[in-house]
């Protein structure tokens, strides 16, 4: 079965939430709001460096429960189901700990782009090196790290929903049947990728206004994506 285009998906998943854009902006709107609120609680810990990475660490994987709750939502939409309050708190009644892992992994590859950042200056004194030239080392090795999470990202994308259709993995299995589906998918979902970035750019200009719009849509489009993938993979249910 060949596999749609990301311009068909999309234009399938605008046609799936019409109509569903007044009861989808109530749970945009307890999204953000428990986003807000974990913010601040990340924001008004003080402490040394290791203590505001952990707050950072619990904030991310605490916020991380809130949007496979948010997707929860979208997938019952999508597939024509009904969906409740009880969906945007699934996960605190079906294995935390999943998602947790899956978070923590994510979060672990984001936080190699910071690393470079923390080089102390007084590394050019030791090394001979000049104040630009430990910049530009420090710009090119963000740089790799950026890619290196650009990967990561792509390969475990899918982890948030195999999660949700497939409650009898666990999260080491989830991981590895993300990295498994998408090797040859890479390409098609970082095109994906650059379609939502325009979405998160509408959002921004439009001053958050249109992310009652933007992010149910954004998330919609990974959702078919990932019910599109399935549907071309033979044997996905028994896949492991």
């Amino acid at each position: 079965m060949k596999n749609k285009t990301i311009s068909m998906l999309k234009a399938i998943t605008r046609e799936q939430l019409l109509g569903n854009y007044g009861k989808l902006s109530s749970y945009v709107l307890l999204y953000s709001l428990c986003e807000i609120v974990i913010s601040n609680l990340v924001f008004v810990i003080k402490g040394g460096v290791i203590t505001r990475i952990l707050a950072g660490l619990t904030g991310n994987l605490l916020l991380s429960v809130f949007t496979v709750g948010f997707i929860k939502v979208l997938l019952n939409t999508i597939r024509g189901n009904a969906s409740s309050l009880s969906d945007f708190f699934y996960v605190f009644k079906h294995d935390p700990d999943k998602v947790i892992i899956i978070s923590f992994v994510l979060w672990f590859f984001s936080q190699l782009m910071t690393l470079p950042l923390m080089i102390p200056g007084e590394v050019t004194g030791a090394t001979g090196l000049s104040s630009g030239g430990l910049m530009l080392i420090k710009g090119v090795l963000v740089a790799g790290f950026m890619i290196l999470y650009l990967f990561a990202y792509i390969y475990l994308s899918q982890s948030y929903l195999i999660y949700l259709d497939r409650p009898e993995l666990g999260a080491r299995d989830i991981l590895s049947l993300s990295i498994r589906v998408m090797k040859t998918n890479k390409l098609r979902y970082f095109y994906l990728l650059f379609n939502v970035f325009g979405m998160v750019c509408l959002m921004i200009i439009t001053a958050g206004i249109a992310i009652f719009w933007m992010m149910p849509l954004s998330y919609g489009l990974m959702i078919n994506f990932y019910e599109d993938l399935k549907g071309g993979l033979k044997g996905y249910e028994a896949q492991v």
